[in-house]
């Protein structure tokens, strides 16, 4: 995996992140949709923080040596 494909995982694993994040702010409490919509949300938030922190494990990234 090269650096620009870290990158762009970074970049999807953030975006992700942000539509929880608007999801939440939204607050659509009780509503049945809202809360499967929240979870597939969460879901796909946690999988691809998964999936960047594999990518940098198999290339030997680590948050100090970024800058993090």
């Amino acid at each position: 995996m090269t650096d620009v494909h870290l990158r762009i995982l970074r970049l999807l694993s953030k975006q992700r992140q942000r539509e929880l994040d608007d999801h939440d702010r939204a607050d659509q409490a009780g509503d049945r949709g809202s809360a499967d919509r929240r979870r597939d949300l969460e879901q796909a938030a946690g999988q691809t923080r998964a999936r960047v922190a594999a990518a940098e494990a198999r290339r030997g990234y680590s948050r100090l040596a970024r800058g993090r």
